[in-house]
């Protein structure tokens, strides 16, 4: 059964934007809600001089999705858009790698919700469910930022 969470990560740290409080909506249905490895897809701020820091892609709200999840039903459309190229400096990610992070422009992203709305049809309800929290996340992510970070904790 399809489960939504949201807890509140409080990052307490000097930058120039001072302590920040983020919002973390944790998605399940496979996943026991014990893993602990799992992607993480964060909407990066980017500031005026184009210098992304830590701090840029954690400090919007962001979706984690755990490793039984999003190796059954996220990877393998990642694997699909793969290579990519990094929308901040334009080098070519030659493959996903849930091990460290993947930067998606919003071409990426767009073409990402495509092929999973294309194949929709063919999965059970709560798995529809789960796929459209995510497709829906990943629209949010482009009315804030035109850059999206997957990052994996593996």
């Amino acid at each position: 059964m399809l489960s939504v969470t949201q807890r509140e990560l409080k990052h307490e740290h000097i930058t120039v934007h001072g302590d920040h409080t983020q919002i973390i909506t944790q998605l399940h249905l496979y996943s026991d809600k014990k893993e602990k490895i799992f992607l993480e897809v964060i909407p990066v701020r980017v500031p005026e001089n184009g210098d992304i820091m830590w701090e840029d892609w954690n400090f919007y709200d962001s979706l984690m999705i755990f490793q039984t999840d999003y190796n059954k039903l996220i990877v393998p459309y990642l694997n699909a858009i793969f290579p990519v190229k990094d929308p901040d400096d334009g080098e070519i990610q030659e493959y996903f790698d849930v091990c460290s992070l993947n930067w998606l422009g919003t071409a990426d992203c767009e073409r990402l919700i495509d092929i999973i709305k294309s194949d929709m049809e063919k999965y059970a309800d709560d798995e529809k469910a789960f796929l459209n929290e995510f497709i829906r996340f990943l629209q949010h992510c482009l009315t804030i930022s035109n850059i999206v970070l997957i990052e994996g904790n593996l």
